[in-house]
């Protein structure tokens, strides 16, 4: 039986100090950013304890940033670079991360809740103890991914790609995977549900009679 993530108390943030962004700061520590537009300055930076809201990190180089011990309430991270990001302890509510870039990253103990990575592309990174709830998937690309209990919970995976990706041990029959493109290899030892097999084998040129 895989564990599930607790979901961090917004009250636990509460209390830190509210800060603004120094483009030349290089780390943020036990700071609250509400209601601002962040710009990266080509520097890499390390963010922990920190809690997000209403933040616009749209269209940013964030290569190498590390979020540890963070809360993302309402943020926009739409068509930014997350190359070779690291991303722990970490909780994302309501936040937009189409078009995003999460290749060579690790994403680990981590929940995005109603978080939308239409267009999204996560390549060669590892995913470890994530919850996927209530998220949006379409048209995102999968590609040589390492996964370790992660839940897809209610999460649209429509038009989706997964390649070079094994989904052992994974459960998506709650998720709508219309035209969902993968190989049977990758998805061997995974949970679907009958609907879902069907579709996965119409999409596969197999005539059902």
């Amino acid at each position: 039986m895989l564990q599930r993530i607790n979901i961090p108390k917004i009250d636990n943030y509460s209390k830190l100090e509210e800060n603004i962004f120094d483009s030349y700061s290089e780390s943020y520590s036990n700071s609250r950013f509400v209601d601002l537009k962040y710009s990266s300055n080509n520097i890499k930076v390390d963010f922990d304890n920190c809690y997000f809201e209403n933040i616009v990190f749209k269209d940013n180089n964030l290569d190498g940033y590390i979020f540890s011990n963070c809360y993302f309430n309402n943020c926009d991270l739409s068509n930014s670079s997350l190359n070779d990001i690291g991303i722990h302890n970490t909780f994302f509510l309501n936040s937009k991360l189409s078009g995003v870039d999460l290749s060579s990253s690790i994403i680990k103990n981590t929940i995005f809740n109603e978080c939308d990575f239409n267009y999204a592309i996560f390549s060669d990174s590892k995913l470890n103890n994530l919850d996927f709830d209530n998220c949006n998937f379409s048209n995102v690309t999968f590609f040589n991914l390492k996964f370790k209990s992660v839940f897809f919970n209610e999460s649209l995976l429509v038009n989706s790609s997964i390649q070079n990706t094994s989904l052992k041990n994974i459960d998506i029959s709650s998720c709508k995977i219309d035209n969902m493109r993968i190989n049977i290899e990758d998805l061997k030892g995974s949970t679907i549900n009958e609907n879902q097999a069907i579709s996965i084998i119409k999409n596969l040129d197999i005539n059902i009679i």
